[in-house]
């Protein structure tokens, strides 16, 4: 990179390739490790959460009305719980059944039982809020076959998207950045170390000082877990907001290690700029695809 050619930057804007627009929003390691927990966990939620009786939470709150029932049919399903490597889970089962309301009119229902399977023709006690045998169950089984408790998968989805927020959030002003951002040589002045790693890497917060074209002097952080390029020259080209100089995006630390050539343009990633679209893209429509399969 030329450093003294770099420092024809103006308040002319620059054009920003396609191919690297992509890193802006869904570059970097965090944001793509974010991508893939968030694909990686909604497999799970589409399993468990979807089958899961969280609504009882709510449905049973109320009044509850309890009539004579008898099973019709049972059968284990391929759901279980609990067991490990060397040990099998505790098979679910669907039973089947029939009652009689209040008023009369017979109902069937289904529910799910953890290790319970009764045979045809039990007798049982059925339960439904008060008005709602639409919503019955036996007692002591839910309406799905997983409980509230498997809630706890969406962590996983929600994870995977509060790693990848901030490059989406951060995409729209670094990109305003390199097309109008004035240029800058910061110093560094600080260095803290933050409790958060990546590849085992730690990840440290930069603060530079520089001076804008007015002569006044501020300064701008950045974190990262690559220091050494932003360490590497005695003063670190930056482009900042001129308007807020406190925005900066500091040329060394481009996303998708983007670079500038001689003439102070943006060079171009190829296909390596539009490989970060794979997984988003992917999570998305597959999860899109599911859902309107599912819930459509």
């Amino acid at each position: 990179m030329n450093d003294q050619a770099i420092l024809t930057f103006d308040a002319t804007p620059r054009p920003v390739p396609l191919s690297v627009r992509p890193s802006l929003y869904f570059g970097g390691i965090v944001a793509q490790m974010g991508w893939f927990f968030f694909g990686f966990g909604m497999v799970f939620v589409w399993i468990f959460v979807l089958n899961s009786d969280i609504a009882a939470l709510w449905q049973f709150s109320g009044p509850i009305q309890t009539v004579d029932g008898s099973v019709t049919a049972t059968h284990e399903t391929s759901y279980s719980e609990g067991g490990d490597e060397d040990t099998d889970g505790t098979p679910i089962y669907e039973i089947a059944y029939r009652f009689t309301d209040e008023t009369g009119v017979m109902h069937d229902g289904v529910c799910y039982r953890v290790g319970w399977g009764p045979s045809p023709g039990k007798p049982v006690k059925v339960e439904y809020p008060a008005g709602r045998p639409e919503l019955s169950r036996i007692e002591h089984t839910r309406r799905k076959p997983f409980g509230w408790f498997v809630v706890f998968t969406l962590i996983f989805p929600v994870i995977g998207l509060c790693m990848a927020a901030p490059r989406l959030a951060c995409g729209p002003r670094i990109s305003r950045l390199l097309r109008w951002g004035r240029l800058g040589a910061g110093d560094l002045v600080d260095k803290a170390i933050t409790p958060v790693t990546v590849n085992n890497c730690r990840v440290y917060k930069l603060t530079f000082e520089f001076t804008d074209i007015a002569g006044r002097i501020h300064r701008a952080a950045t974190k990262t877990h690559e220091v050494e390029r932003l360490e590497d020259d005695a003063s670190e080209l930056l482009l900042y907001d001129p308007m807020r100089p406190g925005r900066a995006v500091f040329l060394d630390n481009l996303p998708g290690r983007a670079q500038i050539d001689d003439h102070g343009y943006l060079i171009g990633l190829g296909m390596r700029g539009l490989a970060v679209l794979a997984l988003p893209v992917v999570s998305v429509v597959a999860h899109a695809v599911v859902a309107w399969l599912r819930l459509g």
